[in-house]
């Protein structure tokens, strides 16, 4: 008898129509689908608001004139100016990758890591507590196991 009312209840419980279905939502109320809406109204309204300006200013900035001339200058550029830009950028990458490979090497952190951790992060909200400076052996320490974690967890064959 205890079961038949065990599974009675719970018949009464997923028929009734304000019990959710597991891992779904609730259905939003009037309120929230109108805020919902006007938010990605808002959006819009700025985008056009944006465009609006834009065209509201296009006499006093000379866009058609200055369009002109930043056309005629891109199709001015010869290959030979590609062949420099790819050249220079490409010295710049292999440059920092020294760099970089020269700094691991000699403090077992990456520079851009070791930059992005203690001057990144505070700006981003995150805490400074577990910063350590560069080469200390509690950091040489820590690096070493979340390397070796990394490591392992990372294997992909």
């Amino acid at each position: 008898m205890a079961d038949s009312d065990g599974l009675g209840e719970a018949a009464i419980a997923a028929a009734s129509p304000s019990a959710p279905a597991p891992g779904l939502s609730p259905p939003l109320g009037w309120r929230e689908r109108l805020r919902a809406g006007l938010a990605g109204i808002g959006a819009s309204l700025w985008f056009v608001a944006g465009l609006g300006l834009l065209y509201a200013l296009r006499v006093p900035l000379r866009l058609c004139e200055n369009l002109a001339a930043v056309t005629v200058f891109l199709n001015s550029l010869t290959p030979k100016f590609y062949v420099a830009l790819t050249g220079t950028s490409s010295l710049i990458s292999g440059l920092i990758f020294i760099f970089e490979w020269w700094y691991f090497h000699k403090h077992g952190t990456s520079f851009i890591e070791q930059v992005s951790v203690s001057h990144l992060r505070p700006l981003m909200g995150g805490t400074e507590s577990s910063i350590s400076e560069p080469g200390s052996p509690s950091n040489n320490r820590e690096s070493e196991t979340s390397r070796q974690n990394l490591s392992g967890e990372m294997k992909c064959f």
